[in-house]
């Protein structure tokens, strides 16, 4: 009995610990230039794992009309961040 207790906790501890990791990852990722993150692979694979499609589909909404707005144009080259595009739209 004490041995599943201790398996139980240790498997709790883990999954606090991968929690955790997650957290940190999702921060760091909304925390990345727009500018950075289109040329990137490593961020975007994970913000794949890490953002929900709607703010993926902000995302590349955002930076798809850059084209036409210069407004926009000059938020992407002053380094705006992933998360002030997400918390804007």
């Amino acid at each position: 009995m004490k041995t599943a207790k201790k398996i139980s906790l240790l498997v709790l501890l883990l999954g606090a610990l991968l929690m955790g990791a997650v957290h940190h990852m999702r921060e760091a990722v909304l925390d990345t230039p727009l500018a950075y993150f289109g040329a990137s692979q490593s961020t975007k694979i994970k913000a794949k794992y890490v953002l929900s499609e709607t703010e993926l589909a902000q995302i590349k909404a955002f930076a798809a009309d850059k084209n036409d707005n210069f407004a926009k144009y000059m938020q992407i080259a002053n380094g705006i961040k992933l998360r002030e595009i997400i918390q804007g739209s």
